[in-house]
Formats: C-alpha cells, sequence, structure tokens
C-alpha cells in the first residue's frame, strides 16, 4: 500500500506527465514510484485465485475449505436464498459429477425436494413425541414440537440453509447435502443426504458434514 507521501508524489508526477506527453501513461508513473514485487503479485494472484465466477455454480469464494457462493431451493411451497458449498481443494478443477450432481437437482429441483419433503416429514413423525417428553412445558412443547398432520405443517419448523455439493467417492455417485434449522433441535438441525436425484438419508446434520 502507498503512504500519504507517495499517493500525493503520484499524483503531482502523474499531472507533470501528462503535460509533458500525452503518451506517458498512469501505469508507467506508478511502476517507476511503485514497482509490483514478485510477493506482492503473488498475493494478488491469490486473491484472484480465491474468487471465481464457475460456469456451473456461479460466483464462489474459497473459504473454510469448500468454495462458497448462493443458491436459490424451494421448499414447502416457499423460494429461499440460501449457502451454496462445494466440497473441493483450493487449486482443483471441479469435477464433472460435482457439476452434474448441481445441474440435476436445479432442473429436477420439484421432484427431488418432494422426496425430501417426505423423508423429512416421516422422520419427524417417528421422533416429535421423544423431543416433546424433553419439554416440561406443553404450551411450549406445541409450538417447538408441534403435532402436525401433513408435510406442509412443517413449513414454519424447518429452514432450509445449506446445499452442500460433496466430494465424488470412488462408486461415482453424485452426492449432495441439504441442512436444515429446525425447531425442535435448534443445536444440531437435521441433515438430508442425496445421491443420484435420491434421498438417502434424514438426521442430525454431521450426515452429510
Amino acid at each position: 500500500k502507498m503512504n500519504f507521501f507517495q499517493f500525493s508524489l503520484l499524483c503531482c508526477l502523474t499531472n507533470k506527465a501528462r503535460a509533458m506527453t500525452p503518451i506517458m501513461s498512469v501505469s508507467h508513473t506508478i511502476g517507476l514510484l511503485h514497482p509490483v514485487s514478485s510477493p506482492a503479485k503473488s498475493i494478488m494472484s491469490a486473491i484472484r485465485m480465491t474468487r471465481i465466477n464457475d460456469e456451473s455454480f456461479g460466483k464462489l469464494e474459497y473459504k473454510n475449505n469448500f468454495w462458497r457462493g448462493k443458491t436459490t431451493i424451494k421448499m414447502f411451497g416457499v423460494e429461499k436464498e440460501i449457502l451454496l458449498s462445494v466440497d473441493a481443494y483450493e487449486n482443483t478443477d471441479f469435477s464433472h459429477v460435482q457439476k452434474e450432481a448441481f445441474l440435476n437437482f436445479i432442473q429436477n429441483m420439484e421432484n427431488i425436494m418432494n422426496k425430501a419433503e417426505k423423508h423429512i416429514y416421516d422422520y419427524y413423525m417417528e421422533n416429535y413425541e421423544e423431543y416433546r417428553e424433553m419439554i416440561a412445558n406443553k404450551s411450549e412443547a406445541d409450538q417447538v414440537v408441534p403435532n402436525i398432520h401433513s408435510v406442509l405443517d412443517l413449513k414454519k419448523l424447518v429452514e432450509p440453509t445449506e446445499l452442500i455439493v460433496r466430494r465424488v467417492r470412488k462408486n461415482g455417485k453424485r452426492r449432495l447435502g441439504l441442512l436444515c434449522d429446525v425447531s425442535w433441535d435448534i443445536e444440531n438441525g437435521i441433515g438430508i443426504k442425496m445421491e443420484d436425484e435420491g434421498v438417502e438419508e434424514v438426521g442430525y446434520q454431521d450426515i452429510v458434514l
């Protein structure tokens, strides 16, 4: 970074250069005053590497071992923008299987999410009584873990937060994970594990992390 003295000197020389010869560019003047060193070039290159605009996933930034961006899904009839995380090394190209997994999900979202919602409903019906027993106050239990009668009743209880495009394993399956916050388990939430556009399991979030 330039200090105040360097900036002032740059402005003076730039104005003088413009007056003396139209051919001289500001970049030449900057180069004389503040040449870009190899370490600086490396840092600038690294910054560019941590932000990309991928043709399949859109704008991504590398953070905490994932390429992270945004995507929009529709769940329980409500569209919501959530975090998109692609599991890949910083200097590695995304595999075609990962791209297919995401593209197939986007193209078949309604069908896949219908299956996911049904699995969440089944999971809830299997476990909600146990969660209700943990809450002494019945009025509170009715709000946090209410008796429900349809998939759409989950709309106020489940909120999607992150879609993970997972690494490819030897079996070559297209693997996704959807993370959700839920009213009945704020600490753990739930995870929906998907493979080849099918829903494999609903449970704690660590099943897809």
